[in-house]
């Protein structure tokens, strides 16, 4: 029987070694009888579709293996090896939403073509406890550069896993607000590296800022905010 492998989000694999496996090993798999039906025709392809997935792996294993040996491979065969990955790849992948789909579909398949099964049930996302990493780099014409990261991320942007975005909370005053409460203006950012705009016509004002991770479905888990800072718009 033909090597089982994990399942994983990407059905169709990049690597080409791993990818050589798939399309071997599928085939393989595609053609066995078993309880006198062969599973191709149990997972529903039609006979010029099993005949087209045979097709491309007779194919392959003739490349792949000028591909492998150092002393035939060349830049045409490379390129020949990309493109005919690309058009097995394209030619599988409806085919497996098809399998994904079937009523007919069990675990072996699931495993072979790596077609996990859906989680239906939500994960429920705790509430935040702690607070955002946060940078604010000037850049000029009333904007800054926004940069968050968790603390675990010490060295990228990144967001909390239980984050849909974060609050950038401020207020343009002469005096420091004695509470978030008493900020007048909000932005909400999803990406980690993003632009907040308070307008040109703030330059040379002093803002006060702060800064939450927010869960955009249920407000109640999202994060505490930081302490009020400060800074100049240039």
């Amino acid at each position: 029987m033909a090597k089982l492998f994990k399942m994983t989000k990407r059905r169709v694999p990049e690597k080409k070694g791993v990818f050589d496996q798939y399309v071997q090993n599928t085939t393989v798999y595609l053609l066995l009888l078993v309880n006198t039906v062969l599973n191709w025709f149990r997972l529903g392809l039609t006979q010029a579709e099993m005949d087209k997935w045979e097709d491309y792996k007779d194919e392959w294993i003739a490349l792949y293996p000028q591909y492998t040996n150092l002393d035939t491979r060349t830049t045409a065969i490379t390129k020949r090896l990309n493109l005919l990955q690309k058009s097995i790849t394209n030619f599988m992948m409806p085919l497996l939403d098809r399998f994904a789909a079937s009523t007919a579909i069990n675990v072996d398949d699931r495993v072979v073509f790596r077609i996990p099964k859906r989680d239906k049930q939500p994960t429920p996302r705790a509430k935040i406890t702690t607070i955002p990493f946060f940078d604010l780099k000037q850049i000029g014409g009333g904007q800054f550069k926004t940069r968050v990261r968790t603390k675990e991320d010490a060295s990228r942007a990144s967001m909390h896993p239980d984050a849909d975005a974060y609050e950038i909370r401020y207020i343009i005053s002469d005096t420091s607000p004695d509470s978030v409460n008493d900020m007048d203006k909000f932005s909400i950012k999803k990406k980690a590296l993003d632009i907040l705009d308070v307008d040109v016509k703030n330059s040379g004002k002093t803002m006060f800022y702060c800064i939450r991770w927010v869960n955009l479905s249920n407000p109640e888990n999202s994060g505490p905010y930081s302490i009020i800072q400060k800074t100049t718009i240039l």
